[in-house]
């Protein structure tokens, strides 16, 4: 949680954001695409940003106010094609920007690159990161299967509550999805490389618990 504040503190226009989503997110008692979410993206993604000398100050806000409000207002299944959530997100995104208005002058954003971070988050991928900011919000966004509660989270909450899956399917999809994931940065490269084969051995355990 540290962190997490920490960041927040970094610029008054993460501050804002947060509050506005803390205020405003429809989707704030999803399963799975809640603000816990939208806060661990957050934080991941400022974690990442941050082993990046090349990035400027900048960069990290546009890379911050991108993880915060990629899932803002999120259908949780309603709308099976993730397109119309990620309108839903930038919608989030232009009336924020659009009341801060001071707040964006001071921090000199750039909207359309925000929009494009949120855009590369649209499941299932439709194109590769191309920018490091890009990958950044990709890597952070697919590394919550290694988050601490991926169970509750991906397997129950995402999978089960949100797709719709049984269980046993839920496990298998995921089994699939670790062994086939692909990350960009060095960070989430390294979480991958570490972590992989002892997920996967308690996903198989689950997988034989469930037949």
């Amino acid at each position: 949680m540290s962190n997490f504040i920490n960041y927040l503190q970094e610029h008054p226009i993460l501050s804002a954001a947060f509050k506005y989503i803390t205020d405003n997110n429809k989707g704030d008692f999803n399963p799975y695409h809640n603000n816990f979410h939208l806060i661990d993206v957050f934080t991941t993604s400022m974690e990442i940003a941050n082993t990046y000398d090349t990035l400027t100050d900048k960069d990290k806000l546009e890379i911050g106010l991108a993880a915060l409000f990629h899932d803002f207002n999120h259908s949780a299944g309603k709308f099976k094609k993730d397109m119309f959530n990620i309108a839903f997100a930038i919608n989030g995104l232009d009336d924020f920007l659009m009341t801060n208005g001071e707040l964006v002058k001071d921090a000199k954003v750039d909207e359309f690159q925000i929009e494009e971070m949120i855009n590369i988050t649209e499941y299932p991928h439709l194109r590769e990161p191309h920018t490091l900011k890009e990958r950044i919000i990709r890597d952070s966004d697919m590394l919550q299967c290694y988050n601490r509660n991926w169970f509750l989270n991906v397997i129950t909450g995402f999978l089960i509550k949100e797709v719709g899956m049984n269980i046993q399917n839920a496990i298998k999809n995921q089994i699939k999805y670790i062994e086939t994931v692909i990350y960009y940065t060095d960070h989430a490269k390294y979480i991958h490389n570490k972590e992989q084969e002892k997920v996967l051995e308690n996903l198989r355990y689950l997988a034989d618990l469930y037949k």
